[in-house]
């Protein structure tokens, strides 16, 4: 693949209105030209996001990550959300997802992803992600103890028949497959626990007092432990990565029926946000959608 050829299915967007943008413009601007190599390809034109501060906080935390290749046999996604005081959030977001990149990049230019198998693909996500973890820890410990920062991931990694996630934190990835939608992550968070441990009810989760106080994280800890999990690619699949902006307010049953009732992934993630941002969410929110 040509340097130009990569280029153009690859984008890193930061949260923040000025940051830039690696490469410009998303995926969605090409490919549709490119005919899929086979069912399980997934072109870059079938893949989108954005991003949005929501109505109260002045600046986005979030950051997402799209890489694809013109062939389709290979993609790549994710989405960080940031934690920290001042703007340690939006850097803490912004290095782990550039370091994922860059990891992506690497393997890819050297041709790498053509003979991985599919036991290797794991160790790419592990190795990657305690990467980031080790660049926002350091990162980190050289500010003060106020602007100390750290970061959600939920990452998604396509390959043919095969879809291998990871993630740290309550950012969370969602599958359709045939109307019916499918939560892959479990949330690494406080609630979560209490609610596996029976200590409250379902309902009680959304509203709880402890709701956003995650247990794992990048950039806490030097060494981490992030949870990989793989499962099948069924042509016709679509996938919805997002930060606890979305998921927080939107229903399981919306997001399925914007992901699945829509003709394109830009609709579902725009219809999505303007849903959540209708009812005012307070919080950043973020989104990926992926069609296979």
């Amino acid at each position: 693949m040509s340097e130009d050829e990569f280029s153009k299915t690859s984008r890193l967007r930061f949260g923040c209105a000025d940051a830039p943008e690696y490469p410009k413009d998303a995926a969605s601007r090409i490919s549709r030209e490119l005919p899929p190599v086979d069912l399980y390809a997934v072109p870059a034109g079938c893949c989108a996001g954005d991003s949005d501060p929501g109505r109260i906080r002045p600046q986005n935390e979030d950051s997402y990550l799209i890489c694809t290749r013109p062939d389709g046999r290979f993609t790549f996604a994710a989405v960080a959300d940031g934690v920290g005081g001042r703007m340690a959030g939006e850097v803490a977001s912004r290095l782990c997802l550039t370091t994922l990149f860059e990891e992506w990049d690497r393997l890819n230019r050297e041709g790498r992803f053509d003979s991985m198998t599919p036991d290797a693909i794991p160790v790419f996500l592990s190795e990657t992600v305690r990467k980031a973890n080790g660049a926002v820890f350091s990162s980190a410990a050289s500010q003060p103890l106020e602007n100390r920062m750290c970061t959600t991931v939920a990452a998604l990694f396509l390959a043919r028949k095969k879809a291998f996630t990871v993630h740290l934190g309550d950012s969370r990835i969602y599958r359709v497959r045939n109307r019916e939608i499918m939560q892959l992550t479990h949330d690494h968070s406080l609630v979560a626990e209490l609610l596996d441990a029976g200590t409250i009810a379902p309902d009680e989760v959304r509203n709880h007092p402890l709701a956003h106080i995650i247990s794992r994280s990048v950039g806490v800890c030097e060494k981490v432990e992030p949870e990989i999990c793989v499962f099948e690619h069924v042509p016709g699949d679509r996938w919805l990565l997002c930060s606890d902006g979305l998921s927080d307010v939107a229903e399981a049953e919306e997001i399925r029926d914007a992901v699945w009732n829509s003709c394109d992934p830009a609709d579902a993630v725009h219809g999505l946000l303007k849903l959540v941002l209708k009812r005012g969410d307070p919080d950043n929110i973020t989104a990926i959608c992926l069609f296979g």
